[in-house]
C-alpha cells in the first residue's frame, strides 16, 4: 500500500514541532496484537511501528503505521477477504502516579489515514479504497529501565463503517 500524499504535510508538521520542542526526547515503539472487527469478520493479527517526539513531559506527538491484517468472511452472498493498513498521526499522553512505581497509564488519540482492499466471489479482481478516521487508545506502560518500556493497550479505529478493535502489546525505546 502506497503512502498517501495527504500524509506528507502532517509528517512535515510533526518534524517541525519536534524541532521546536524544548524537551526533544524521542521514542520508537514496535507492537503486535489481536484485531477484532465488529461486522462479523474473522479476527486478524496486526503489527506496526510508531515514532514520537516529546513536546512536554507526558505529551508526545507521534506518527505510525499499522498493518491491521487480513480478514475473511463468508456471507449468504459469498466469501470475501478484507485487508487494511493505516498511517497514524496523533498525540500520546502518559501519566505516572508515583515516581517510585514504574507504571504509567497511557492514552492516544489521532487521525488514521487508511487504505483497504477487498476481494470477493461476486466480482473479479480487487477493489481498493482509502479514507480517514479517528482512533483512540488506552493502556498501561511498564518502565523496564530508563530508556525501555513494555506496554499493553486497547485501541479502536474508524475504518469506513467498520470499527476494528485491537489489543496490542509492544516495546518502546527512548532516544
Amino acid at each position: 500500500m502506497n503512502l498517501p500524499l495527504r500524509l506528507l504535510l502532517p509528517i512535515l508538521c510533526l518534524v517541525s514541532m519536534s524541532a521546536m520542542a524544548q524537551a526533544n526526547t524521542g521514542q520508537i515503539e514496535i507492537f503486535s496484537g489481536y484485531n477484532a472487527y465488529d461486522k462479523g469478520m474473522d479476527s486478524s493479527y496486526p503489527f506496526g511501528l510508531r515514532v514520537g517526539s516529546e513536546l512536554q513531559p507526558g505529551l508526545q506527538a507521534e506518527v505510525g503505521y499499522m498493518y491491521m491484517g487480513k480478514s475473511v468472511n463468508s456471507s449468504a452472498a459469498g466469501r470475501y477477504r478484507y485487508e487494511t493498513a493505516t498511517f497514524m498521526l496523533g498525540a500520546r499522553g502518559a501519566w505516572q502516579y508515583d515516581e517510585e512505581v514504574p507504571i504509567r497509564v497511557i492514552g492516544r488519540v489521532g487521525l488514521g489515514i487508511y487504505e483497504n482492499s477487498l476481494r470477493a466471489d461476486w466480482f473479479s479482481g480487487e477493489r481498493s479504497s482509502s479514507g480517514e478516521g479517528l482512533y483512540v487508545g488506552v493502556g498501561v506502560e511498564v518502565l523496564l529501565n530508563a530508556s525501555s518500556t513494555f506496554f499493553v493497550e486497547w485501541q479502536r479505529h474508524q475504518v469506513h463503517s467498520i470499527h476494528p478493535v485491537q489489543v496490542l502489546m509492544g516495546f518502546g525505546r527512548r532516544f
